[in-house]
């Protein structure tokens, strides 16, 4: 049988950041730190079906009124810190804009307005790898 690395695998740390997901989705509510981790994953991990999950998880959290007033506790400045770590060594605007209207919407407003501005884009990311 085939073992895994469970701690810390490439996939996990292959950001040019160096930051690994679970620092930043850990204080989000699930369908929002899936999201999250899809997209700042997938380049390294399953591509456009990363992606479509991504898009998936972002428009449950906008049509499940459940969670609609999720607000984590406090905001954790580490985790600010990390995203800004993040943006700076993303090469693909893009992916920045995502993860920072994920981001925003799981932090501040909770104006779902962001996550469809988050959807439009990784829809482009999508259709650009239909188009290859």
């Amino acid at each position: 049988m085939k073992e895994y690395k469970v701690d810390h695998p490439e996939h996990y740390n292959s950001h040019p950041s160096g930051v690994e997901a679970i620092d930043i989705v850990e204080y989000m509510n699930f369908c929002l730190g899936n999201a999250f981790k899809y997209v700042y994953r997938y380049r390294h991990k399953h591509g456009v079906n990363d992606l479509k999950k991504a898009v998936w998880y972002l428009k449950r959290q906008i049509e499940n009124p459940k969670t609609l007033d999720f607000k984590p506790d406090r905001i954790y400045f580490g985790v600010y810190d990390a995203l800004l770590e993040i943006m700076k060594k993303e090469e693909d605007t893009r992916v920045s804009q995502i993860l920072d209207y994920i981001y925003y919407y799981s932090f501040t407003n909770n104006n779902y307005r962001e996550l469809e501005k988050a959807i439009d884009l990784i829809q482009q990311l999508i259709n650009e790898y239909d188009n290859v």
